[in-house]
């Protein structure tokens, strides 16, 4: 795992060179980070890698997806076994005091994982109706609610920064609905070319989603879709200005590497040249 400065394009190992590390997760005060080590793990460490701090560990169960809560004190996580068990989601106290706290109850839960903006909710996606609904759950757990109960799987739920709305990609198109399930609208309408991937902006006025390969922005409500300039996209992230993209494309290099640009397309550089692929792009969050 590395960091990057994109001043200089200096870069920074934040793994201990050792460990395998994955699913990083900037905390939102940009102070820590959480990641998964040796898939059985999760822990804390400084922007540098230093000052390395075990969450939890079960060498049982696989984990994945860690987020943190809006006041940096807990981190949720999702974690399966290699058994016929469904996927559980947990929270555990990020200084790793104390037991994690068991979420699901017993019934399949998987990422992504959201918090409200208040951190009193959570956003989560399970099967357990069958097929992928999304849901939302108290942060201590207990009985979620379906919120968008439908025939067929949805997937990606993103909620908007200002805690209104929740988009989601059901049958290869955004969808909006508000938290508890009401006022679902179809933005990208008969799309067929498999939209998903739906990133807020910060000020929540945009949504950014891919189109095919190709990067697309579009209004809150679902009018001026359309391209930024940016192809092959494996996986974005919107900068916490909303004054840049970073994602990982192709167009070069079909290992994948990670690029930059503007918002609207503009000046699109390229960070990373190396034979190996790069995944999972995150911003670190601007101080308070």
């Amino acid at each position: 795992m590395f960091r990057v400065d994109l001043t200089t394009f200096d870069e920074h190992m934040v793994s201990n060179g050792v460990d395998v590390d994955r699913d990083a997760e900037w905390a939102r005060d940009g102070s820590r980070i959480a990641l998964v080590r040796n898939a059985q793990s999760l822990w804390t460490v400084l922007a540098d890698g230093s000052d390395a701090h075990e969450v939890t560990s079960d060498s049982s169960l696989f984990f994945q997806g860690p987020q943190w809560s809006p006041d940096g004190s807990r981190i949720i996580y999702v974690a399966a076994d290699a058994g016929t068990n469904p996927s559980r989601i947990y929270s555990a106290a990020s200084t790793g005091s104390g037991s994690p706290a068991f979420l699901t109850l017993g019934s399949e839960g998987r990422g992504p994982l959201a918090w409200s903006t208040d951190g009193s909710k959570i956003l989560f996606v399970s099967n357990r109706t069958g097929n992928l609904d999304a849901f939302l759950m108290n942060a201590n757990g207990g009985s979620p609610t379906n919120i968008s109960n439908r025939a067929q799987d949805d997937s990606a739920p993103e909620w908007s920064p200002d805690g209104d709305d929740v988009a989601l990609v059901f049958q290869g198109r955004i969808w909006l609905f508000a938290p508890d399930g009401t006022n679902p609208r179809n933005l990208t309408g008969t799309s067929t070319n498999g939209d998903g991937q739906p990133h807020w902006s910060p000020d929540s006025s945009q949504l950014f989603f891919v189109r095919g390969t190709a990067l697309y922005v579009m209004n809150r409500n679902g009018a001026n879709q359309h391209a930024i300039g940016i192809s092959s996209v494996l996986d974005f992230a919107v900068s916490p200005t909303g004054a840049k993209i970073a994602w990982i494309g192709t167009q070069e290099d079909m290992s994948g590497e990670l690029y930059v640009a503007n918002a609207d397309g503009s000046l699109p550089t390229r960070v990373t040249n190396n034979a190996d692929k790069e995944f999972h792009p995150r911003w670190r969050p601007c101080p308070h």
